[in-house]
């Protein structure tokens, strides 16, 4: 009897969860976007006004937690590189854990319409944005990403990508969103 008020518990929790996630997301798109331009903004500065304490340090790269974040967010960290070649950081959000593909699917797919629709203040005379095509979702593929690029001419943003992902493992799926600083690889191709 335990066992099943536990499952039920937390089965509500995951369902308020998820709602709460989708309402933030759908609900307020000037409150994205706002969210959203601040970690922007951090960006030009290698994140280091929205950077807290140091979390872990793992080979080459220090985890520290993020004082921005999107609407929804489990959690928010930045992931500072320490190579000779790489000293660039990147934002990390998790915005679901442990859910349905169901459910993962419609986060995934309502994250990239965020982004996709939020108005960008890069610096410029008029709002930007991002552009891109949503790889879509499909079960039988474990690992599912699509890049946002910024519509930003300018030197500071012209590289800046948003990255979605959705990853499962057995029946458990994961949305993250990230965004940094890409190179463009296509010539070592």
């Amino acid at each position: 009897m335990k066992k099943i008020l536990l499952t039920l518990f937390f089965a509500g929790l995951l369902s308020i969860s998820y709602s709460q996630f989708y309402k933030n997301i759908s609900g307020s798109p000037k409150g994205f976007s706002d969210s959203l331009n601040a970690i922007i903004k951090a960006y030009a500065s290698n994140y280091r006004g929205i950077q807290g304490e140091l979390i872990e340090m793992q080979n080459g790269v220090e985890i520290y937690k993020a004082f921005a974040a999107i609407p929804g967010a489990q959690s928010a960290r930045i992931f500072r590189f320490q190579s000779k070649v790489d000293t660039t950081a990147s934002w990390q959000a998790i915005m679901c854990s442990g859910v349905s593909f169901k459910d993962a699917s419609k986060i995934y797919r309502n994250l990239y319409n965020a982004v996709k629709k939020a108005k960008i203040n890069f610096n410029e005379p008029s709002a930007g944005g991002f552009y891109g095509e949503m790889q879509p979702p499909e079960e039988s593929m474990r690992f599912i990403q699509s890049d946002l690029r910024s519509s930003s001419t300018g030197k500071i943003y012209q590289k800046l990508v948003v990255t979605i992902e959705l990853t499962g493992e057995f029946d458990e799926w994961e949305v993250k969103i990230s965004i940094s600083h890409k190179r463009d690889d296509s010539h070592y191709l």
